[in-house]
């Protein structure tokens, strides 16, 4: 069955609870955040990837998987 809007917008808000509730997880989180404005592609790329791999490891943990 499909997720339900209320199931979606639970994931994503428990996801970014645990990811803040994590001081050196959140640290990371926001580095890669700051990096996405590098001048530099590769640092950029490197980014998304790192804060793709957090949000989606704190995404599982809400909702299991």
């Amino acid at each position: 069955p499909a997720e339900t809007a209320c199931e979606h917008l639970r994931g994503r808000w428990g996801a970014a609870v645990a990811i803040e509730r994590r001081p050196s997880v959140a640290a990371r989180l926001h580095a890669a955040e700051r990096a996405l404005a590098d001048p530099d592609p590769a640092v950029r790329d490197q980014a998304v990837r790192e804060a793709a791999e957090i949000v989606q490891a704190a995404y599982r943990e809400v909702v299991g998987g």
